[in-house]
């Protein structure tokens, strides 16, 4: 059986003699029940694994001793980053858990015309903070290497004026396949993937976003609930690539 695997701080695994705060003393302790002498993962997020050997478990803190570090290979080669527009809670949180099994890198929580979930902005620190543990806890599940950055909501038109790259956005008014953009796209190092909301983008949004180089595709005849396109979108994509 493997160990059980937490992301941490970078700074945690500077040394051999890792102590651990109490929210994971309390996961270690209490929830999972682990003893002294069982072996753990512990990740920084930037693609370091050390394993590790519990010392001691208090209820503010566990030490551990490094026993060895690797780099695990789980990472996909290209880069994806999900301009996902804001859906309510459980369905934006279920594409969160799901894309980070598949491989997305990065997650952007994109604010358009037909959104119907916009978190107050005084609920946003709690919001973002909500679904970074909900990327973590799936990281972990997945063997994840890199721990994906959950950003604060953007606008489309920020969003499409800070793109460096190629892009996909899927519109059910597209007349162009997925599948005849996919095999140059797949072959960049980075690529964004933008999809709509419940309502999906207006035929203005899709004009501007195809005026900022993105491609406008189609997903195909059948029409995916917001929730289900990004996790698909992007499982396509690294099966362009080679990654799945």
């Amino acid at each position: 059986m493997s160990a059980h695997r937490f992301f941490v701080p970078p700074e945690t695994l500077a040394s051999s003699e890792i102590t651990l705060g109490r929210d994971l003393a309390h996961r270690v302790g209490r929830v999972l029940r682990l003893q002294v002498g069982d072996r753990i993962s512990l990740l920084n997020g930037l693609g370091r694994e050390v394993e590790a050997e519990i010392l001691s478990i208090s209820r503010d803190a566990v030490r551990a001793r490094a026993l060895g570090v690797t780099c695990p290979n789980t990472e996909p080669r290209l880069h994806l980053v999900l301009y996902q527009a804001l859906l309510p809670s459980d369905r934006f949180e279920w594409v969160l858990e799901k894309g980070t099994e598949i491989g997305v890198a990065r997650f952007v929580p994109l604010v358009t015309t037909r959104c119907t979930a916009r978190p107050p902005a005084g609920d946003l620190a709690r919001k973002r903070s909500r679904w970074q543990a909900v990327v973590r806890a799936a990281a972990e599940q997945s063997h994840r290497a890199l721990l994906p950055e959950v950003t604060a909501p953007a606008t489309l038109q920020a969003a499409l004026g800070g793109l460096s790259g190629p892009g996909l956005l899927a519109w059910e008014d597209s007349r162009r396949p997925l599948k005849s953009a996919l095999p140059e796209l797949a072959t960049q190092d980075v690529l964004a993937l933008f999809v709509g909301p419940e309502g999906g983008f207006t035929s203005e949004e899709a004009e501007a976003a195809q005026a900022a180089g993105l491609t406008i595709v189609s997903l195909g005849p059948r029409i995916l609930r917001a929730e289900t396109a990004g996790p698909v979108l992007a499982a396509l994509a690294l099966y362009a690539a080679g990654e799945l």
